[in-house]
């Protein structure tokens, strides 16, 4: 049996990734079990797993919620793991919770929210927390303002372990080029909060000094259709192959000088990880979780407020200067490296092996 078993949502490439490198360095620490198979247009079920997954769905007999509850406490009954790991407050992440209470089980929480994605949850999310937070073994956040999120829960530090999201950084390094065909890429999925419409508001602005402009746009959603005639109206030379699977994606990005990630708020945004590590600057704002951590103003990208004047300006100097291109470009290849799914699951197994070794 498993030392641990992780309860998450969806087999999403930035956390597979991290489960199969703790598969190789530990086969013994953690059992996967993924709440759905996801998305089909991503053909997340046809994926190779190097951590031997469970799929709830294929566990549980018979339709509805209960037939769901009744499951879970099955399979963690056959289990019986040491401790448990879950993410999120759904009633089978809280029927998870009790079954480890109820059985003296080890408990830890892993997120990626920090304080302002919380600010937006309901009044009863937020109770939910204040009252499970304190009382857990372990909490395992994303980023370092997750980190700074638990200490305001009272968790001691010595009990919070930084289990960043990844990305094969390996493979986005060998489509790394310095032949930019584009100067631009938009990349994620076309809704308000992603702000496709402050892209477009960027170029609009940029076109009136650089008319010879070019932008690439990855990804899909409800506003494709609008923001693609939006780009259509500016007269941008624009380019959109379509929806791009998730192992096709760094040459696309390999392939852009700047990502602009506007958002409306995100709890940390891979697409920054795919964009550094093909060595192409980001520009962003502090609604994205990356923000002054792994995308770092003036080091290795840029951080700004969400005016598409201060943007477009911003990228107009950057575009005529080819040293300070290069520089960024180095430190943004160099920077990702620190956050490479080898170090998430190093960090997810210190976790483990902390409650396991503490009353």
């Amino acid at each position: 049996m498993k030392k641990a078993i992780i309860f998450t949502y969806i087999p999403s490439p930035y956390r597979t990734i991290v489960f199969d490198e703790l598969e190789k360095m530990d086969a013994s620490a953690l059992q996967v079990v993924y709440m759905s198979k996801g998305d089909a247009k991503f053909a997340w079920e046809n994926q190779q797993y190097q951590h031997n997954p469970i799929f709830l769905q294929d566990k549980i007999s018979g339709k509805g919620n209960w037939a769901k509850l009744r499951g879970i406490w099955k399979l963690l009954n056959d289990q019986n793991p040491q401790a448990i790991i879950t993410c999120g407050f759904t009633w089978p992440m809280l029927l998870v919770m009790f079954w480890a209470k109820w059985h003296g089980k080890k408990r830890l929480v892993n997120t990626d929210a920090w304080e302002k994605i919380e600010s937006a949850y309901s009044g009863i999310h937020k109770l939910i927390r204040k009252i499970i937070y304190p009382s857990v073994h372990a909490a395992i956040p994303v980023s370092e303002k997750g980190k700074l999120m638990f200490r305001n829960y009272g968790i001691d530090e010595k009990k919070i372990f930084i289990s960043h999201y990844a990305i094969d950084n390996d493979r986005y390094r060998l489509f790394s080029s310095d032949e930019k065909t584009f100067d631009l890429i938009f990349s994620g999925q076309m809704i308000e909060r992603k702000m496709p419409f402050f892209f477009t508001a960027v170029v609009a602005e940029l076109m009136k000094k650089k008319p010879d402009l070019r932008v690439l746009i990855l990804g899909s959603g409800e506003l494709k259709e609008a923001f693609i005639q939006s780009l259509k109206d500016v007269g941008v030379d624009w380019e959109y192959p379509g929806f791009i699977q998730p192992q096709e994606l760094p040459r696309y990005y390999s392939s852009s000088k700047i990502l602009l990630f506007p958002t409306q708020s995100d709890s940390w945004g891979v697409v920054a990880n795919d964009a550094m590590a093909s060595g192409t600057v980001v520009l962003t704002c502090d609604n994205a979780g990356c923000a002054n951590e792994l995308v770092r103003h003036n080091q290795n990208g840029w951080v700004l407020p969400l005016d598409a004047v201060v943007w477009a300006n911003q990228i107009e100097g950057f575009l005529k200067d080819e040293l300070q291109y290069q520089k960024l470009r180095a430190q943004a290849i160099k920077d990702v490296e620190k956050y490479h799914p080898k170090k998430s699951a190093e960090m997810l197994k210190a976790a483990i092996s902390f409650v396991l070794l503490h009353e």
